[in-house]
């Protein structure tokens, strides 16, 4: 896995992307598990296999991409925004009851628009267009949840009232019935106003304690932290 050799104003060193890929393993392997811990024990089984086979869709996807996006070089960067959105595009009901073949198309959908919408924000920083968002949460998550509670809506619709892997769809939502799509949106919609009223809190108290702490007279750079493979490490210390 290869990175740029020189690194700018708050570019990650070869070794904390490379220990922040780690943690990617980690999240992808759970995953399935997360997402089964939610589904009524008829469908877990499924569940476990949706989600398995989107987060490999997703893994080969961003590969594919990073490669072909970074002259024939994989970025650990790419890895950390993109690789484990298959999961998150299953982490709603539809996940239940996709087929094989619609949990990969997910997880190669979702990956494509990731590394998309990451090479246009990072243009966008580039030009000045937009505030810096070096974790790119947005894009890790909420592109992800979004498409996760339209996949919702539209395979809870298609399959109203017909058995799929031996249970009946309406039998998982007897409160809601044949509405259970529209509670899915209700449910999008609360999502993202509690994520922009925590934005906006957050940016009120930002700009509130702006001017009171004097910033820094240049942006971090953890490159010179970090020990050089090869090197001595006896007199290493934390």
């Amino acid at each position: 896995m290869c990175i740029r050799d020189r690194y700018g104003e708050n570019d990650q060193s070869y070794g904390s992307a490379s220990l922040a890929v780690g943690g990617i393993i980690f999240v992808c392997v759970f995953f399935p598990s997360w997402n089964a811990f939610f589904s009524v024990a008829s469908l877990q089984a499924s569940t476990v296999i949706n989600t398995i086979i989107a987060v490999v869709s997703s893994i080969a996807t961003t590969a594919a991409g990073s490669y072909f996006l970074n002259g024939r070089r994989f970025s650990a960067a790419d890895f950390q925004i993109a690789a484990a959105t298959g999961g998150v595009a299953l982490a709603s009901a539809h996940s239940m009851f996709l087929p094989a073949w619609a949990s990969s198309f997910i997880g190669v959908v979702i990956a494509v628009l990731t590394l998309t919408f990451t090479r246009l924000l990072q243009f966008s920083q580039m030009r000045g267009f937009s505030k810096i968002d070096h974790t790119f949460s947005f894009l890790r998550h909420g592109i992800p949840g979004i498409l996760a509670a339209f996949c919702s809506m539209i395979v809870i619709s298609a399959y109203t009232g017909q058995v799929v892997y031996g249970v009946n769809v309406n039998d998982l939502f007897p409160d809601n019935g044949t509405d259970q799509p529209l509670f899915q949106l209700y449910g999008l919609l609360i999502s993202i106003g509690i994520a922009t009223i925590g934005g906006l809190v957050a940016a009120l108290f930002l700009n509130t304690i702006n001017g009171q702490v004097k910033p820094p007279r240049r942006l971090f750079i953890e490159t010179p932290y970090w020990l050089e493979l090869g090197t001595d490490y006896s007199g290493a210390a934390l």
